[in-house]
């Protein structure tokens, strides 16, 4: 928006800018589900800050999730590929390229692409202990 409003600047010779600009959602997340600064404190004061932290485990639902067995587990926080025999099961979504793998546990392991000509995925974000 910022660039649009240079652009109509650039093209009528009058200049432009941006009084304002205001962000009402990112993804999945918008305003309604923000919480102001003075309730971030109170939570943060009451021990309660889990009321207001989305767990990293609910995040790029978009992508589609792997469960691993302990192999799997081993090898992905290894960062070495993740081999079909360790999948213990796949939970599809229309997102095919990019998977959140997470242990039997529901931890999230990694973030990893798919390399379609080698049945393996490798890891190319890891989320160490």
């Amino acid at each position: 928006i910022r660039s649009l409003a240079h652009d109509m600047g650039q093209t009528t010779g009058a200049g432009a800018f941006l009084r304002s600009l205001k962000r009402e959602c990112v993804g999945e997340f918008s305003l309604d589900e923000a919480f102001t600064p003075d309730q971030l404190n109170q939570y943060v004061a009451e021990g309660e800050i889990s009321r207001v932290v989305t767990p990293i485990e609910a995040l790029l639902p978009e992508f589609s999730k792997i469960i691993v067995g302990p192999a799997g587990r081993k090898a992905v926080l290894n960062g070495m590929h993740l081999l079909p025999r360790d999948v213990t099961k796949v939970m599809a979504s229309d997102c095919h390229e990019t998977f959140r793998l997470f242990d039997d546990e529901g931890k999230l392991l990694a973030i990893a692409k798919k390399d379609s000509k080698l049945m393996r995925f490798k890891p190319y974000i890891v989320f160490p202990n």
